[in-house]
């Protein structure tokens, strides 16, 4: 998947990238399982991480809507 020039690769997501590729290098066996054990669970912790990013912004914007604006806030 190819992003945009705009937007910064995350560290978690190279790191996961990194350790798939090494993994597809190695032989079959426990080394390879184990490498792709580890980037599998990295690339699980990096998207659960943007939908809890999404389901905060999702829970701050409604709470924004429901309360009444304070003094000098715009809407």
């Amino acid at each position: 998947m190819n992003m945009p020039s705009n937007v910064a690769a995350s560290p978690l997501r190279d790191q996961a990238a990194n350790t798939l590729l090494r993994a597809r290098k190695l032989p079959p066996g426990p080394y390879r399982s184990d490498l792709r054990q580890l980037g599998m669970g990295l690339l699980s912790l990096y998207k659960e991480g943007l939908r809890a990013n999404s389901r905060n912004g999702d829970e701050n914007a409604i709470h924004r809507r429901s309360r009444p604006l304070q003094q000098g806030e715009r809407a």
